[in-house]
């Protein structure tokens, strides 16, 4: 795979980094360790420290109290480990960052046009995407997601699904007639 041929973010910087894989027994127990625990601490850690950049991302209050306040990620997005489990990385909070599965699989397949060769000890200094911060905002030039303008609040979402639900009923009446 060519890196010329990925599609990356420009609003992610680039930053010079060692990618060393270590043994399969350390990236399991690093990959347990995450799974088990640190997934869920980072998620309740960033619904309850970085609400303010979460809402900037495109989130609103009641899916962060629904999902990441109890250790869930909202559909579309993941945790992502910057420097990856499988190049050395550790679980920290620094080393972690909230993101879209978009941009998520794009630093990955960026990654992997330079370790393709790499094999378990090997080790190499890469220029790799480094997302800042723990909350990945995107941007009106990086996004086809555009942020949400108005906050729908749990009354008006109600209020716009029984609004649906009646004018469904009257448009199937209005067929059976």
């Amino acid at each position: 795979m060519n890196v010329k041929n990925v599609k990356i973010d420009k609003t992610i910087p680039l930053k010079e980094l060692e990618y060393s894989i270590p043994t399969e027994k350390k990236r399991h127990a690093v990959r347990y360790e995450y799974e088990h625990s640190f997934r869920k601490d980072f998620l309740e850690f960033i619904a309850n420290n970085e609400r303010d950049n979460l809402k900037q991302a495109g989130l609103w209050d009641s899916l962060i109290d629904r999902t990441l306040a109890k250790g869930k990620t909202p559909p579309g997005w993941g945790v992502h480990h910057k420097i990856p489990i499988h190049g050395g990385g550790k679980n920290n909070i620094e080393n972690l960052i909230f993101i879209r599965f978009a941009e998520h699989f794009q630093i990955h397949r960026y990654i992997d046009c330079f370790i393709e060769d790499m094999s378990e000890g090997d080790s190499r200094f890469i220029t790799m995407p480094y997302p800042e911060g723990n909350v990945y905002i995107p941007t009106e030039k990086n996004s086809d997601v555009k942020p949400k303008s108005h906050e729908e609040t749990d009354e008006e979402r109600k209020a716009r699904i029984e609004r649906n639900r009646r004018e469904k009923k009257k448009e199937y009446r209005s067929k059976t007639k």
